[in-house]
Protein backbone atom coordinates (compact mmCIF):
# COMPACT_ATOMS: atom_id res chain seq x y z
CA UNK A 1 0.00 0.00 0.00
CA UNK A 2 3.01 2.27 -0.15
CA UNK A 3 3.60 2.67 3.59
CA UNK A 4 7.14 2.22 4.77
CA UNK A 5 8.41 1.16 8.17
CA UNK A 6 8.41 3.61 11.07
CA UNK A 7 11.66 2.03 12.31
CA UNK A 8 14.26 0.68 9.91
CA UNK A 9 17.55 -0.60 11.31
CA UNK A 10 19.78 -3.61 10.63
CA UNK A 11 18.50 -5.36 13.78
CA UNK A 12 14.77 -4.50 13.51
CA UNK A 13 12.23 -3.20 11.01
CA UNK A 14 8.91 -2.07 12.47
CA UNK A 15 5.61 -1.34 10.75
CA UNK A 16 2.46 0.17 12.26
CA UNK A 17 -0.43 -2.06 11.19
CA UNK A 18 -3.73 -0.73 12.49
CA UNK A 19 -3.15 -0.62 16.26
CA UNK A 20 -0.45 -3.28 16.15
CA UNK A 21 3.29 -3.41 15.65
CA UNK A 22 4.62 -5.75 12.98
CA UNK A 23 8.30 -6.23 13.71
CA UNK A 24 10.78 -8.06 11.51
CA UNK A 25 14.28 -9.12 12.49
CA UNK A 26 16.24 -9.13 9.22
CA UNK A 27 19.24 -11.04 10.55
CA UNK A 28 17.25 -13.55 12.62
CA UNK A 29 17.98 -17.26 12.20
CA UNK A 30 15.87 -19.33 9.83
CA UNK A 31 14.24 -22.59 10.82
CA UNK A 32 13.00 -23.90 14.13
CA UNK A 33 12.84 -21.21 16.78
CA UNK A 34 13.69 -18.49 14.26
CA UNK A 35 10.43 -16.57 14.50
CA UNK A 36 10.09 -14.17 17.42
CA UNK A 37 6.73 -12.68 18.35
CA UNK A 38 7.00 -9.29 20.05
CA UNK A 39 4.32 -8.21 22.51
CA UNK A 40 4.11 -4.53 23.35
CA UNK A 41 4.17 -3.70 27.06
CA UNK A 42 4.25 -0.49 29.08
CA UNK A 43 7.07 -1.69 31.39
CA UNK A 44 9.46 -4.27 29.93
CA UNK A 45 11.28 -4.82 33.25
CA UNK A 46 8.04 -5.64 35.10
CA UNK A 47 6.82 -7.87 32.25
CA UNK A 48 10.16 -9.71 32.10
CA UNK A 49 10.10 -10.34 35.86
CA UNK A 50 6.53 -11.62 35.68
CA UNK A 51 7.30 -13.95 32.76
CA UNK A 52 10.37 -15.34 34.52
CA UNK A 53 8.25 -15.84 37.64
CA UNK A 54 5.74 -17.81 35.56
CA UNK A 55 8.49 -20.17 34.42
CA UNK A 56 9.43 -18.74 31.04
CA UNK A 57 13.14 -19.09 30.25
CA UNK A 58 14.93 -15.76 29.63
CA UNK A 59 17.03 -15.68 26.47
CA UNK A 60 19.35 -12.89 27.64
CA UNK A 61 18.25 -9.89 29.66
CA UNK A 62 16.48 -6.65 28.86
CA UNK A 63 18.26 -5.14 25.88
CA UNK A 64 18.26 -1.54 24.66
CA UNK A 65 18.04 -1.79 20.86
CA UNK A 66 18.14 1.97 20.26
CA UNK A 67 15.72 4.89 20.13
CA UNK A 68 14.58 4.12 23.68
CA UNK A 69 13.21 0.71 22.65
CA UNK A 70 13.73 -2.08 25.20
CA UNK A 71 13.19 -5.78 24.50
CA UNK A 72 13.45 -8.98 26.52
CA UNK A 73 13.34 -12.36 24.78
CA UNK A 74 12.11 -15.63 26.27
CA UNK A 75 11.47 -19.25 25.38
CA UNK A 76 8.22 -20.92 26.32
CA UNK A 77 8.13 -24.50 27.69
CA UNK A 78 8.04 -25.80 24.08
CA UNK A 79 11.16 -23.85 23.00
CA UNK A 80 9.31 -21.19 21.01
CA UNK A 81 10.87 -17.74 21.15
CA UNK A 82 8.87 -14.63 22.00
CA UNK A 83 9.70 -11.21 23.36
CA UNK A 84 8.18 -8.28 25.18
CA UNK A 85 8.96 -4.82 23.86
CA UNK A 86 8.65 -1.37 25.40
CA UNK A 87 8.61 1.18 22.57
CA UNK A 88 8.09 4.78 23.70
CA UNK A 89 8.07 5.90 20.05
CA UNK A 90 5.07 3.82 18.99
CA UNK A 91 1.72 5.60 19.18
CA UNK A 92 -1.24 3.32 18.32
CA UNK A 93 -3.36 6.42 17.69
CA UNK A 94 -1.15 7.20 14.69
CA UNK A 95 -1.40 3.69 13.21
CA UNK A 96 -2.95 3.49 9.76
Amino acid sequence: CGYGPHHDAPHYVGFAVSAFELGLVPDGPAGEGGTVHYWGVADVHAAAARLAGLGMTPHGGVEDVGDGILVAEFRDPFGNRFAVMQNPNYDPAKAR
